[in-house]
């Protein structure tokens, strides 16, 4: 009973974060809030959560990071591979041996093996802080999707930095060509293990769901399940649980391009993973909270160590000098890749020899760290393999979440002022170039599928409400057609009359729709305009359906 209690509690406090994060004057970061709310929990009485490392991992991590892989869009990673490739591999690569060294140097106390490991954990970029941070101020198209590739990609290859290095704390040994090695396995282990499983499981269940019909609430748990069996296969295989959650995504991302599946299972699996997401980071940072005035506590130990006796001063500093440290990492880092190959640069025109000031310094300091980095901190083991406790691992931890709280900080403060002049942007005007072609060219396909169905319905002789119906329907998508081959972009659909033959109605949706998926499949427009219009589609079938049938409960 208590631990039901208890989790009550934190959905509580959960729900409490994010209204207390939109009433507060100024743009405050949610994982602030659900920090500080957590540790307020911690003081009540009878509340306590003992954290088992492999248990919140599992729980926490594949489906977050599941759920970024299929939400980003395969073109972006595709378009932006060069620079993800390079903020992913290189930049992760230089911050876990210059942060490692940097720690180690600064707290000699702690062992190097642990050092690495701690500068894998905090490696790790946030995408979705970025945005909630940047408000209502909206960041350059191709900027978005660097961030959020590099979210993506530097979440697996630190958190495999980090399972190497905790392997190394626990054996005692560390090769440079052992660990290289032992990358390259994992990774592809994890990658395959997890492309597999998604197809597997993806391709089964609409197989089977066109031959026994589909049912939406198994179609969620099938998807509930693809991150867990994908990261539990690639751990049994000794690959990357981490990889494969990522790749299982980015599959499901392929595979729903295809257009199977009824739009209400659509509607209710993007609903249930949003707030899984939600829900998964909220309570991770809740927990941090939690359990921060123990290791707070636990710290005592490690000044007497360190040989600064109780001085909090002190590690403020320790944490002050890493996030510096970060930032200017990251800014060597990017400078270096400009210098390198300036036409694939992503903080200034293409082919521009002249870094931009202004988008260097957005690069750099749209990098908070956030759940990745605290759930790979809490990962750090209890204890070696000998029964003793883990070097520093409550420093650690400390450490981490001040860096965490800090470089959210630094974000709050930098961002909205380097964003408060708009900045052109032409990847959003061609975006909306194929956003109004993708309209034009689905309401084209719904017109024809009207001319075909009135057609079929001439041969069984006249009606005058099927005419009537056409007749509207027709009016309907010329007028869509004559907006946006104008470039205007409409307040909202027209709602069409209840009266409207819902066989008509839907014969057009779905011509729409299939129209929509041929594009995509051609990459004649891209992953977010097709899901958006998708999406809207499938809200109006939705809506449809449920009027007919309260129309037809009436009757």
């Amino acid at each position: 009973m208590t631990t039901i209690i208890n989790v009550l509690l934190l959905l509580v406090a959960l729900v409490l974060s994010a209204f207390i994060s939109r009433a507060l004057p100024v743009v405050v970061p949610r994982p602030l809030v659900q920090i500080a709310i957590g540790a307020l929990i911690a003081l009540a009485p009878k509340f306590s959560v003992r954290l088992d490392p492999d248990v919140f991992f599992l729980l926490i991590v594949p489906p977050l990071l599941f759920y970024d892989g299929w939400r980003i869009p395969n073109e972006d990673l595709r378009k932006e591979a060069g620079a993800n490739l390079q903020l992913s591999l290189g930049l992760v690569a230089l911050t876990v041996v210059g942060i490692g060294e940097l720690v180690h140097w600064l707290i000699p106390a702690v062992p190097l093996a642990v050092c690495f490991a701690f500068a894998a954990a905090i490696s790790p970029t946030d995408a979705i802080a970025v945005s909630s941070i940047a408000g209502r101020a909206a960041l350059p198209r191709r900027l978005t999707r660097i961030l959020a590739g590099e979210s993506l990609l530097n979440d697996a290859t630190a958190l495999v930095c980090l399972r190497l290095s905790i392997v190394a704390v626990l054996t005692g040994t560390f090769s440079i060509a052992t660990a290289a090695m032992s990358f390259v396995w994992v990774a592809v282990i994890g990658t395959a293990a997890g492309t597999s499983i998604a197809l597997i499981m993806a391709h089964g269940s609409n197989w089977l769901a066109k031959r026994l019909g589909e049912e939406a609430g198994l179609q969620v748990i099938i998807s509930l399940l693809i991150p867990f069996a994908a990261y539990l296969l690639a751990e049994q295989l000794h690959g990357s649980g981490v990889l494969a959650a990522v790749s299982a995504g980015v599959a499901m991302s392929q595979t729903d391009s295809s257009g199977t599946g009824l739009a209400n299972t659509r509607m209710q699996r993007a609903s249930v993973w949003e707030t899984i997401h939600f829900t998964a980071s909220g309570i991770a940072f809740l927990l941090l909270g939690e359990q921060l005035p123990a290791l707070l506590s636990a710290t005592g130990a490690t000044f007497h160590a360190t040989g600064e006796r109780g001085s909090w001063l002190w590690l403020l500093s320790q944490i002050l000098a890493i996030n510096v440290g970060l930032l200017l990492i990251r800014t060597i880092w990017i400078v270096i890749s400009h210098a390198m190959a300036p036409q694939r640069s992503y903080v200034s025109s293409s082919g521009s020899t002249r870094i931009s000031g202004r988008m260097l310094a957005i690069m750099v300091f749209a990098s908070p760290r956030g759940a990745i980095t605290l759930a790979g901190a809490m990962t750090l083991p209890l204890s070696l393999s000998n029964g003793m406790p883990f070097p520093g691992r409550d420093l650690v931890m400390v450490l981490a979440i001040g860096v965490i709280v800090l470089s959210l900080l630094i974000a709050s403060i930098a961002l909205p002022l380097l964003l408060r002049e708009q900045i052109a942007d032409d990847h959003a005007e061609i975006e909306q170039d194929h956003e109004n072609t993708a309209r034009v060219l689905a309401a084209r396909a719904a017109l024809d599928e009207i001319q075909r169905l009135h057609l079929e319905h001439a041969d069984e002789g006249p009606n005058v409400d099927h005419e009537r119906a056409v007749a509207r329907m027709a009016k309907l998508y010329e007028s869509v057609i004559e907006a946006k081959s104008g470039g205007r972009v409409a307040a909202e659909r027209t709602r069409e009359s209840e009266t409207i033959d819902r066989e008509l109605r839907v014969k057009t949706i779905q011509a729409e729709r299939d129209a929509i998926f041929t594009l995509l499949k051609e990459q004649k427009i891209g992953s977010d305009v097709a899901t958006k219009i998708i999406r809207e589609l499938d809200l109006l079938e939705t809506h449809h359906d449920a009027r007919s049938t309260k129309s037809t409960d009436a009757e």
